[in-house]
Order: structure tokens, then C-alpha cells, then sequence
């Protein structure tokens, strides 16, 4: 795994979904999309929390995400 890209995982009512190698560069909306694979959930009931509510604009870079969170 390069530096630019992670691994975590989103917990979605007590699932725990993996998201694997994604780059630093993909966007919160990107990420949402992933998310409605998994769940099903469309994006605009989606609201994604990581130290705070998280923008769909940014990048998960300007997020700060970390491996392994």
C-alpha cells in the first residue's frame, strides 16, 4: 500500500464495512457512493462523522483519514 492510498473502515449500525487501498485524493461524496454499494442508504440520508461532519467536497487528505481508523 502506497502512502496516498488507506484502508479503514465505516461502521454503518453496527456493520462494519472495509474500505480498502482507496486514495487520499477520492472525495467524501466518492466514499458516499461506495457506501450506498454496501447499504443501500441513497446519498443525501447519508451523513458521514469523523471529528465532525464531514464535507462532500473534500478530499479524504484534507480530512486527515488515517490507516487502520
Amino acid at each position: 500500500m502506497s502512502e496516498d492510498t488507506i484502508s479503514f473502515q465505516v461502521n454503518f449500525k453496527g456493520n462494519i464495512i472495509p474500505v480498502e487501498s482507496w486514495s487520499l485524493d477520492n472525495t467524501i461524496h466518492e466514499l458516499k457512493e461506495y457506501i450506498v454499494e454496501s447499504t443501500g442508504v441513497p446519498l443525501e440520508f447519508q451523513k458521514l462523522l469523523y471529528k465532525s461532519v464531514l464535507k462532500d467536497e473534500k478530499t479524504l487528505r484534507e480530512c486527515n483519514f488515517k490507516s487502520g481508523i
